[in-house]
C-alpha cells in the first residue's frame, strides 16, 4: 500500500494546477457545510446560555398580529401591578439601526436602542458592570459594555451624556458583556425609559411584556392569560388577542430553524460537491489517457488490474481527502469567527466534520472508479504502442 500511496502522491505533484483546482472545488464545499454548521453550534451556544440565565420558565407576552391592538405601556404597567405570580417587565424596539454619539465618537447605525421599564435588567437576564439600575422616568439610561467601550474607550462611562439623535440621556448604568441573547445584543443597546409619548412608532408596535413567573408554567400562563384578557376588556367568548411564548415554544423554534439551516447547509455542500465529482472524474480520465504507457508497462510486468484500479481510486481519494480537510479548517475559521462577533465559545461540530469526510471520500471514489475500470481494461500491448 505503501508504494501506491507514494505513486499517487506523485501523480499529484505531476498535475499540480489541475489537482489544486479540483482540491479548490472540493474545498469549497465542505467549507460551506462545516462552516455554516459551525455558525449555527455557535449561536445556539448562545441562546442556550441565554436561556439558563433567563430562566427555564421565562415567557413573553406581546399582541397578535395586525389588526390586534398592539400591548400598550400602560397596559404592561397594569398586568405588572395586577400579576403577584412573579417578575414582569415591559421593553420595546425603539430604533435598531440608530447612531449613537458620546464624546468625540459616533458609532455605526447598528445600534439598539430599547425602551424599558426598570424590571428589564432582571427580566432579560441582563446584569450591571457597574452604576444603578434604570429609574422609572427621566433623561437617564443604560448603555451596553461594547457601545461603552467603542464610544468612551477606556474612561469612565458613568455620568456621561449620549445622544440618539432624537435626545440626550446621561448615563447611569454600564451593563455587563453577555454577547448575544433572546432579547438581541444587549452589549451593544441602549436602553431608554419607557414613555407614553404617544409616537406613531410606540402606537404601531407595542410593548413586549416579559414575564419570570414563580409557579408552574402552566398556572403561570392561565394566571397571565387571565390577567391580561380583563386589561385588554377582551369580550367573553372573543379570542385572545395576544400570545404567550414560553421558553419551550422558543426553544422549539430555534430548533425548527436550525434544522432548516442544517439542511440547507447540507444540500449546498452536496451541490458543490457534485461539481467537484464531475471535475475529478474529468481529471481522472484525462490522467489514464496520459498515462497509458505506464499502465501497459505495469501489466506487461505482471501488476494484477484489480492493482491498476485500486492506484486510480487511491489517488482520487487522496484528492478528495486534501479538499476536505482544507475546506474543514476553513469551515471551523469562519464558523467560529461568529463566535468572535457574538463572544461565543470555540465549536467543534464533531460530527459534521466526520460526515464531511465520509462525503468525500463516497465522491471523490465514486468519481475515481470510472476511470479506475478505464485504466484496468487497457490492453497492455496497445498501451505500450501508445505515443
Amino acid at each position: 500500500m505503501g508504494d501506491i500511496l507514494e505513486t499517487a502522491f506523485a501523480a499529484i505533484r505531476a498535475n499540480k494546477l489541475r489537482s489544486i483546482i479540483t482540491i479548490s472545488i472540493i474545498a469549497v464545499g465542505i467549507m460551506s457545510l462545516v462552516g455554516i454548521q459551525t455558525a449555527i453550534e455557535v449561536i445556539s451556544s448562545c441562546f442556550s446560555d441565554s436561556f439558563s440565565r433567563m430562566g427555564a420558565e421565562s415567557m413573553a407576552i406581546c399582541a397578535q398580529d395586525a389588526p390586534a391592538r398592539p400591548v400598550s405601556l400602560a397596559q404592561a404597567r397594569a398586568f405588572r401591578e395586577a400579576f403577584d405570580c412573579g417578575s414582569s417587565s415591559a421593553s420595546r424596539l425603539v430604533n435598531p439601526v440608530a447612531q449613537i454619539r458620546g464624546g468625540e465618537v459616533t458609532t455605526d447605525p447598528v445600534v439598539n436602542v430599547i425602551a424599558a421599564d426598570d424590571g428589564w435588567l432582571q427580566c432579560s437576564g441582563n446584569a450591571l458592570a457597574c452604576g444603578r439600575n434604570l429609574p422609572a422616568e427621566g433623561r437617564c439610561c443604560l448603555i451596553g459594555g461594547k457601545l461603552a467601550a467603542k464610544l468612551f474607550g477606556g474612561d469612565e462611562a458613568l455620568g456621561r451624556n449620549v445622544s440618539d439623535g432624537k435626545g440626550r440621556w446621561r448615563i447611569v448604568g454600564v451593563l455587563a458583556t453577555r454577547g448575544l441573547s433572546l432579547g438581541g445584543n444587549a452589549d451593544n443597546s441602549l436602553i431608554i425609559p419607557a414613555t407614553d409619548d404617544g409616537s406613531p412608532l410606540d402606537a404601531e408596535t407595542g410593548y413586549t411584556i416579559t414575564l419570570l413567573p414563580d409557579i408552574a408554567p402552566e398556572a403561570a400562563r392561565d394566571r397571565a392569560t387571565t390577567v391580561m384578557r380583563r386589561i385588554r376588556r377582551t369580550g367573553l367568548g372573543c379570542e385572545d388577542d395576544f400570545v404567550i411564548r414560553g421558553s419551550d415554544s422558543m426553544a422549539g423554534t430555534l430548533e425548527a430553524i436550525k434544522s432548516k439551516l442544517s439542511t440547507a447547509a447540507l444540500a449546498i455542500g452536496i451541490i458543490t460537491l457534485l461539481g467537484s465529482a464531475v471535475c475529478l472524474m474529468n481529471i481522472m480520465l484525462v490522467s489514464v489517457k496520459e498515462r497509458r504507457k505506464e499502465i501497459g508497462l505495469r501489466k506487461a510486468i505482471g501488476a494484477p488490474d484489480g492493482r491498476i484500479a485500486l492506484q486510480f481510486l487511491v489517488e482520487a481519494a487522496v484528492i478528495g481527502q486534501a479538499g476536505g480537510i482544507a475546506g474543514i479548517l476553513a469551515g471551523l475559521l469562519g464558523g467560529n469567527t461568529v463566535a468572535l462577533i457574538l463572544d461565543g465559545d470555540f465549536s467543534i461540530p464533531w460530527k459534521w466534520l466526520a460526515a464531511a469526510l465520509l462525503i468525500c471520500l463516497c465522491v471523490s471514489l465514486l468519481s475515481g472508479l470510472l476511470p479506475a475500470r478505464k485504466a484496468a481494461a487497457l490492453n497492455p500491448v496497445d498501451s505500450l504502442r501508445h505515443e
